[in-house]
């Protein structure tokens, strides 16, 4: 392989993970979201004078 085509395996890979990682991390914020709104309304409902 060429150093060229190495360089852009490289960088598509590197594309990749990022796309990848910048995912997982909004996919876990938006549950951990959704985990904090549940535990709210749980916490609300078992304190409703709270």
């Amino acid at each position: 392989m060429s150093p060229a085509c190495v360089r852009e395996e490289v960088v598509q890979t590197t594309i990749h993970i990022v796309w990848l990682h910048k995912a997982m991390s909004s996919l876990q914020m938006a549950a951990a979201q959704r985990a904090w709104s549940a535990l709210h309304a749980l916490r609300q409902e078992s304190h409703p004078h709270g």
